[in-house]
């Protein structure tokens, strides 16, 4: 229910393109950071495939989305959603232009997409499953 309202409310946002089930938004901007550095909460049992997204919340489980380039749809990558990307969120505020950004992934996940040098691409994301 909460997602739902929270999917409908950012909808509603001005500029803003359609939104997953938990209130990404499916088109913008990935960028990469490295989490390990402070915790390595985020690699526990191997998993070097992680993401950050402006909607999550301490204590929600993670899920998994599929990010594609959005210049080669071919070229994808899975990331479980463990963390909270304060750029997103902010981003979700502003009118939404092609500089808006949706996610940002591992360094590892980036890379399948795109070299680390780039620093930003545009993507197209889709949730897949919920699970820890």
């Amino acid at each position: 229910m909460i997602a739902a309202l929270l999917a409908l409310t950012l909808a509603a946002t001005p500029g803003l393109p359609p939104v997953t089930q938990r209130g990404i938004p499916q088109q913008g901007v990935a960028s990469w950071y490295d989490a390990t550095r402070n915790n390595a909460w985020y690699t526990r049992a191997g998993n070097r495939h992680y993401a950050a997204v402006g909607t999550f919340r301490w204590g929600d489980d993670p899920y998994a989305v599929r990010v594609c380039r959005a210049d080669d749809r071919t070229t994808c990558v899975h990331v479980l959603v463990t963390d909270y990307c304060g750029r997103c969120h902010q981003d979700l505020k502003r009118p939404w232009n092609s500089r808006s950004r949706s996610i940002d992934l591992s360094p590892e996940a980036f890379a399948a997409l795109r070299g680390l040098r780039f620093g930003i691409t545009p993507v197209i994301i889709t949730e897949l499953t919920t699970g820890r």
